[in-house]
């Protein structure tokens, strides 16, 4: 692996903030999200482009020096594919049995959906959306028709549904949203409900100038004022926490739980069922 140059006093101070901030979403957590969090722990001044620079440089030196994981950090925007194999029938079975699992929705009064403006947060809070089984769509900016006729589609046989919208509190985020309910495809509209960012959330977290080359900067700022908000700005431990917290109010726990456990019984059959026929 090729070696990175060294890095002072002040920037191992930030990798040591960093490693704590790792720790609990090893694998999962971005450089701008950890960006933020250095911004909010005060080693940065603010979320101007040249600190975040800074700080990306300071992440590629410390990855491939080793004072930081160079697997801990994701990038969703470059993806290595790999056709999927299995070394003979029994292990292909064995993840299909792992695998099975029915729509612990549909026996739901409401049906969610989680709406990501950005690619970036997926692996962050899938496993949240996995544990509930729960629909995820990422859009990555404003949605495509293609996109969005994948969603009504999907939502056309689904009971009374939510959509649970994740995005940046910017004038282009807050238009992205109002983007999705302009469409009805398959007697479906989707209508997004923000969970984050809001405004009465924002004033907690590091903030951004309006970008003055925005067309929609001018209704913004007479509505919030000259500063937004990118999503990455809250925590990554409160982001997931605001989703789970989400799913559950509006989930029936008792109906989820009886489904995730019909489930389980099912996979214990199927292992069993594949056992004495491989005998």
């Amino acid at each position: 692996m090729r070696k990175a140059g060294t890095y002072n006093q002040a920037s191992r101070a930030i990798v040591s903030a960093c490693l704590k901030e790792i720790e609990p979403f090893y694998g999962r957590i971005t450089v701008r999200q950890l960006f933020y969090r250095m911004v909010s722990l005060g080693h940065y001044p603010s979320t101007d482009q040249k600190f975040y620079a800074r700080f990306d440089s300071l992440m590629v030196r410390a990855r491939l020096n080793g004072h930081v994981p160079i697997d801990s950090i994701v990038d969703n925007y470059r993806r290595l594919e790999i056709p999927s194999a299995w070394d003979n029938p029994e292990d292909f079975l064995d993840t299909a049995r792992r695998s099975y699992r029915t729509d612990w929705w549909l026996q739901q009064e409401v049906y969610p959906i989680v709406w990501l403006e950005k690619d970036a947060l997926s692996d962050l809070l899938e496993p949240v959306t996995s544990k509930y089984g729960v629909a995820m769509n990422v859009s990555r900016g404003y949605v495509s028709l293609s996109n969005m006729r994948a969603v009504c589609n999907f939502l056309s046989d689904k009971p009374e549904h939510i959509c649970i919208y994740v995005g940046d509190h910017d004038p282009s985020g807050l238009d992205m949203e109002r983007a999705i309910g302009d469409y009805e495809i398959s007697d479906v509209s989707v209508q997004p409900e923000r969970l984050a960012i809001t405004h009465e959330q924002a004033g907690e977290y590091p903030s951004l100038r309006v970008k003055p080359g925005d067309t929609r900067s001018r209704a913004y700022i007479r509505a919030y004022g000259d500063h937004c908000w990118e999503i990455e700005a809250i925590p990554p431990a409160e982001l997931v926490n605001m989703l789970e917290a989400k799913i559950r109010e509006i989930c029936n726990m008792p109906r989820l739980e009886t489904a995730q456990q019909a489930d389980r019984d099912a996979r214990a059959r199927f292992k069993f069922a594949v056992e004495t026929e491989t005998k």
